[in-house]
């Protein structure tokens, strides 16, 4: 088990109350846009095969 004690029945139950809004969100969108940037970033500097830094992929 990848997660102890979170098995598919238990993770389904949890999105379950999540969606009926029984349950606080963990996290919103904004704690975890730096991570998209990171991966943005990362995705551009393969694509145009150079360093792209997160600056340029938050300003834009």
């Amino acid at each position: 088990m990848i997660f102890p004690g979170h098995d598919r029945a238990g993770v389904l139950v949890d999105f379950a109350r999540l969606v009926r809004g029984d349950a606080p969100f963990p996290t919103d969108g904004r704690n975890e846009l730096p991570n998209l940037a990171v991966i943005f970033a990362a995705i551009q500097s393969a694509a145009e095969n150079r360093i792209a830094a997160i600056d340029e992929i938050i300003e834009a």
